[in-house]
């Protein structure tokens, strides 16, 4: 009788050691992925500041207007993340509707502020 009580006692205790890391370790991971979430959003905030900046506006003959661009390229070399990051921040800028893109695609192919 008295081994069953020790038994039930150790399951008990291990039960909550167990419990403890398991939520400990989720938290974790819950930091984790906010951590990125914000340096995502971050990336993608230093991507609409460089197309407030006047400095690299292209003129535009027809519009008779200067725009703001930016390409695929000049992401990658910005936010220093590699080309299917930056193609992937600009595809949500654009569905956020904060960017529009100009051209088909291929090199030609620049963003701007809408």
């Amino acid at each position: 009788m008295p081994a069953i009580i020790i038994t039930l006692f150790i399951g008990f205790i291990l039960g909550f050691a167990i419990a403890k890391l398991t939520t400990e370790k989720q938290t974790a991971i819950g930091k984790s992925t906010q951590t990125q979430i914000s340096a995502k959003q971050e990336n993608k905030d230093r991507i609409i500041a460089y197309l407030k900046v006047p400095l690299r506006s292209e003129y535009r003959a027809t519009e008779n207007k200067k725009i703001n661009s930016i390409t695929n390229n000049e992401v990658e070399k910005l936010i220093k993340v590699s080309d299917a990051t930056a193609t992937r921040y600009l595809d949500e800028l654009e569905e956020e509707g904060k960017v529009e893109q100009i051209g088909e695609k291929g090199r030609f192919v620049k963003y701007r502020l809408k």
